[in-house]
Order: C-alpha cells, then sequence, then structure tokens
C-alpha cells in the first residue's frame, strides 16, 4: 500500500520522513529492487529512510537496529557490501552465510533481481548453532541497466545489495 509520506527538512539540510499514523515501510520485492536500483544510479529515493551499514561484519546482537525506524516488528532494512559467504564477523562470535540459491525476482516476465536468503550461525564455520536471524539479500540484476552503465555504477551493481534482517523471536 502506497502512502503518501511528509517529508520535513532537519537542521542539518537532510530530508526527514514522517510516515502518517499507522503506517509501515513493508516493501514487496519488487519495491526492494527499486529502491537497490535508485541508490545504485544515485537517484532520488520514493522515501530516504535505508540507511548503509556493514551488515556482514555484525553478530545480530550487535547490528545498529536502532538505524532503521520505519519498518514492522522483527524486520529492518539495510544498504550493504555484498555477503562475505560465510566469513567471521569482526567480533567473532559468529558468521552469515548463505542458504540454497538466490531466487529470480520477476516482472512483467523479465528477471528484475534475486533474492538470497543468508542465515546466521553462533560459534565458528562449519560447525555452529543456527540462530533464528536471517537476511534476505536483494540484488539488482545487472541487465536492468540496459547495458548503458559506467564502470563505477557496474562495480556498484555487483557490491551493493540491500538487506531485509528478520528474527523469528
Amino acid at each position: 500500500m502506497m502512502a503518501h509520506s511528509r517529508n520535513s527538512s532537519s537542521g542539518d539540510g537532510k530530508q526527514v520522513l514522517s510516515l502518517p499514523f499507522g503506517y509501515r515501510f513493508y516493501p514487496t520485492n519488487y519495491e526492494v529492487i527499486r529502491y537497490l536500483k535508485h541508490k545504485i544510479l544515485e537517484r532520488e529515493l520514493p522515501a530516504d529512510i535505508i540507511p548503509t551499514i556493514d551488515v556482514y561484519s555484525h553478530s545480530p546482537d550487535q547490528l545498529p537496529l536502532d538505524k532503521f525506524k520505519y519498518g514492522v516488528a522483527g524486520e529492518w532494512f539495510f544498504f550493504t557490501t555484498c555477503s562475505p559467504g560465510g566469513l567471521p564477523t569482526r567480533d567473532g562470535y559468529g558468521y552469515w552465510s548463505p542458504t540454497g540459491l538466490p531466487a529470480e525476482i520477476d516482472l512483467d516476465q523479465r528477471i528484475i533481481g534475486f533474492k538470497q536468503a543468508v542465515d546466521f550461525y553462533w560459534g565458528q564455520s562449519p560447525d555452529g548453532i543456527k540462530s533464528n536471524w536471517t537476511i534476505d539479500e536483494y540484488r539488482l540484476n545487472p541487465d536492468q541497466l540496459d547495458g548503458q552503465a559506467d564502470e563505477t555504477t557496474q562495480a556498484k551493481v555487483q557490491n551493493l545489495v540491500a538487506c531485509r534482517v528478520r528474527t523469528s523471536q
């Protein structure tokens, strides 16, 4: 559901989003890919509310979840660099590891992006204990740029992802 939001300017010139009472940020897979594409192409976002952090360097209990304020309970959105593929977090308490194969995200019979589940495990690989924390990692399909991207933009497509961090607590 699209909601009209009110934006006001903070003291530092940034736009501050003010959602109507009762509304939450709960995008579809397509909408997450759309936000990611806007971020990669440095276009104005429909609502600039998704912070950029280094998600994969943190254990779940160290993630700055308070930086995302507009979602539903148990879900947070961030932009970050690609997953490390099972490398340990900086704090050494565990690791994020991809689960299964990426799923295609289609719109009008075109693949616009991909969604990959990434689970957190406490301990050291490969003997870690699976936690109740999962990231849905969204990647833009490079074909969405119609071959018009310069090297910098192509690198962003390869390295920048959107993440929906979830817990089943």
